[in-house]
């Protein structure tokens, strides 16, 4: 049997707290006039949603609507183009000249409805992490990772579970609303849509086919019912028949075989390789851990984790870190946005825009990407990252674009006008990231100018130290006093400097990668 799936990336990466501002009534009042001022195949552009966007909808700012529609197209893009044959590439188009469904555009402003109407999703997330059954002591020999834990498998199923059907529930409560903005009676209580206009819920829904069967990949949402053929493409179904039909065929289930969930892993080092090739990605309540993803990934959020250190080779989509505290994090993604985290530190190369902060984010520390590795090339250009490799010629126009995402890192948007919630990292705290012996070192080249001259400055003077020790013809008792006086100053600083914990712990963990 087919069923149609919830695109749930559409609520872990492109939601933003509303805080009472949107409604419904909002909704319709903005997406009439734009409805009015769009093209007559239904297209929009930046320029217009903001114009009507901070007339309509009350305290959003020409920022904040801006964050909006980069994230629908970091997110939708090549949905919403499905549909279009022999259409022009547009992801080479700036933001200002790329246009947009209004009708697609309408779902994704609706479904930020879920924020304020699920506040309990979030509740009922961190109850589950406060809940200590189950729980094993880390020193048993018996239970040396997380995964043998009853309560990781437990947090894992549950939590899954209850946040799919937290979105459905949201859903099925809100689907004339949806049914209303995607219709050309926006107006009325009681609307009928064309197939045209149903398969506008692309952008909301994917069809997932029943093992061992098959679905061609052109198959459209309407040509999965009953009352849409294509014998009469042309008539109107009134919402209520639709809203009865989806309520049957929606899934039940989160697609298992394309999320992959890291959950609970607790003072560990663990490298993921081509198992999460193209996957939505989510790293959940870790803590004291060590992950090293070494492919590229579709989608990937980083949430609730304390003391990590995570690496993603490259990310297609969209990357998001939330509520973590005291996580350095290196990525490589067309899209980067991050809320309510506490002392944390992200290295970033984003190719669409510089990165998002909105939330409650404290203490923030902004770099530059420090990670680099032989196979990361592979990764960067299967997600359709355009990078310059080192000592290679490119097209000026293509230079010029790299430099810009490689310095996206200095000037992100933030939303709700939180402008001191980030610091830029300096070059003289710029390291290098270190990696697990399985990655082939190689130059950092995702990186600033000023930031690499800064690692050569240090490089040199560690030189001319270990010659000027060399010339200088030691015996072995001068060799010996000079060991231990480096030894002694280097503990000093090491104990009072904040990279004493996660050192320690990780040459603990250094034999127990799984």
């Amino acid at each position: 049997m087919v069923t149609l799936a919830i695109r749930t990336e559409l609520f872990e990466h492109g939601l933003f707290p509303t805080q009472g501002k949107l409604n419904s009534s909002v909704i319709i009042n903005l997406f009439t006039n734009l409805n009015l001022l769009s093209s007559i195949d239904y297209k929009i552009k930046l320029h217009q949603w903001v114009d009507q966007a901070t007339r309509y909808w009350p305290q959003c700012t020409e920022q904040d609507a801006q964050v909006y529609f980069l994230t629908y197209r970091a997110l939708l893009e090549e949905i919403e183009n499905q549909s279009l044959i022999n259409q022009n590439n547009t992801k080479d188009l700036p933001i200002t000249e790329y246009q947009v469904d209004v009708r697609c555009f309408a779902i994704y402003i609706a479904i930020q409805l879920y924020s304020t109407q699920s506040k309990f999703a979030s509740e009922s997330r961190s109850n589950l992490a406060k809940d200590s059954w189950g729980m094993k002591d880390n020193n048993s020999q018996m239970y040396n990772t997380t995964q043998a834990s009853p309560r990781s498998k437990y947090t894992k199923v549950n939590y899954t579970q209850n946040e799919y059907q937290i979105i459905q529930h949201f859903i099925k409560s809100n689907l004339k609303l949806l049914l209303r903005v995607i219709s050309t009676d926006i107006h009325s209580t009681e609307v009928s849509l064309s197939a045209t206009e149903f398969n506008t819920l692309r952008v909301l829904f994917k069809i997932q086919q029943a093992a061992g069967s098959k679905i061609s990949a052109s198959q459209t949402l309407a040509q999965l019912t009953p009352f849409f053929q294509p014998s009469n493409q042309q008539v109107k179904v009134h919402m209520n028949v639709i809203i009865d039909w989806l309520g049957q065929i929606i899934s039940p289930h989160e697609p298992e075989d394309e999320i992959v969930y890291m959950n609970g892993l607790n003072k560990c080092v663990t490298i993921k390789d081509s198992a999460l090739q193209n996957k939505d990605v989510r790293i959940v309540n870790c803590e004291d851990s060590y992950i090293y993803v070494d492919t590229n990934v579709g989608f990937i959020q980083v949430s609730n984790c304390i003391n990590c250190t995570i690496m993603i080779a490259a990310v297609n989509k969209t990357f998001s870190i939330d509520k973590c505290q005291n996580t350095q994090i290196t990525v490589a993604a067309n899209y980067v946005r991050t809320s309510n985290c506490v002392e944390s530190t992200l290295h970033s190369y984003s190719q669409l825009c510089p990165p998002i902060i909105y939330g409650d984010t404290i203490g923030l520390i902004m770099a530059p990407h420090n990670s680099s590795y032989f196979e990361i090339m592979n990764h960067l250009r299967a997600a359709d990252i355009i990078f310059i490799q080192p000592g290679s010629l490119v097209a000026p126009i293509n230079q010029q674009k790299v430099l810009e995402n490689i310095n996206n890192f200095s000037r992100p948007i933030v939303m709700a006008g939180r402008e001191q919630c980030f610091t830029l990292m300096q070059p003289v705290d710029f390291m290098k990231m270190s990696l697990p012996k399985k990655f082939v070192d190689n130059q950092l080249f995702l990186c600033p100018t000023e930031y690499l001259e800064v690692l050569s400055i240090r490089m040199e003077h560690f030189k001319d130290i270990q010659n000027k020790i060399k010339g200088a013809q030691l015996t072995q008792d001068q060799e010996k006093m000079l060991h231990v006086a480096i030894q002694g100053w280097f503990r000093e600083w090491f104990c009072q400097s904040a990279q004493y914990k996660p050192i320690t712990e990780l040459v603990k963990m250094i034999d127990q990668e799984f």
